[in-house]
């Protein structure tokens, strides 16, 4: 994590900084809940299209930290708000009523310069939506997001994003080039760029076959349609399996080095 560049400001001042310094012409904000940031950039950038993204409900309170239930707000109200002035913006400004991942199956890989994510913040919605987000953002664009003061959101971006930058307003903000992700697949067997361990550690009574039967029932009904907290628990399993091939080859690499199959074929 870097330093703060500056002092507090409003969010919608740090954005409008940010697509000033880069000329970006495409992005997404992902939670708008009244607008207030999506519309001071497209009325200031009219090279500048935007997708916004919020479902606008009030929900049921689950307990997760960092769960927050909408109920003192009139989501309706700010539903209606938002849709109808953004018919005003033509095709710079699409509006999808959809939770964030399901959002984010309806915009192509690799099309937008930047992506802010202010969503749900419990650890595990922050954990979908950085992976369901991050492959929407060209290969020199940024993912960008809000609240990183809440424990919950530093703990994912210290975990998936090392090196993300602090920014005033709570913001913060990674280049696309500076950072891998967790990645899945309909067939998780085919799951790659798995970097992050088990939150809990490894348990040396698991085998690996047991973290892949785990992962194959939560997924076998349909990866698609999975909740954001499911989806999180098959990248954690993944990452299980994972770690757990990476001992059991230290451990055959070693093991073969001692009976002298070093020049055979063996190498690290």
């Amino acid at each position: 994590m870097n330093a703060l560049p500056g002092p507090e400001t409003e969010q919608c001042f740090v954005i409008e900084g940010w697509v000033r310094e880069h000329g970006w012409t495409a992005g997404c904000e992902v939670g708008v809940l009244r607008g207030r940031n999506l519309f001071h950039l497209l009325d200031l950038f009219v090279r500048l299209s935007m997708i916004a993204v919020d479902q606008w409900l009030r929900l049921d309170d689950t307990g997760e930290p960092g769960f927050e239930t909408y109920a003192r707000y009139d989501m309706e109200s700010y539903a209606r708000h938002v849709m109808d002035r953004a018919v005003g913006y033509g095709e710079r400004c699409k509006v999808r009523r959809l939770a964030s991942v399901e959002a984010a199956k309806t915009v192509p890989d690799g099309s937008l310069d930047f992506v802010f994510i202010d969503a749900c913040h419990t650890e595990a919605a922050v954990r979908a939506d950085i992976a369901a987000w991050a492959p929407k953002v060209k290969p020199s664009g940024y993912l960008t997001g809000h609240d990183r003061q809440r424990p919950e959101v530093r703990r994912v971006l210290d975990d998936l994003l090392a090196g993300w930058e602090a920014w005033p307003s709570k913001c913060w903000r990674i280049a696309r080039s500076e950072f891998r992700l967790i990645t899945y697949r309909y067939d998780i067997r085919e799951s790659s760029d798995i970097r992050r361990a088990p939150p809990n550690g490894p348990n040396p009574e698991r085998t690996i076959c047991d973290v892949h039967r785990e992962a194959f029932e939560i997924a076998r009904d349909d990866l698609a349609s999975l909740a954001p907290v499911q989806a999180a628990r098959i990248m954690g399993l993944m990452a299980e399996a994972f770690d757990m091939g990476k001992r059991m080859s230290d451990k055959l690499f070693r093991c073969s080095g001692k009976q002298g199959f070093a020049g055979r074929g063996l190498k690290r």
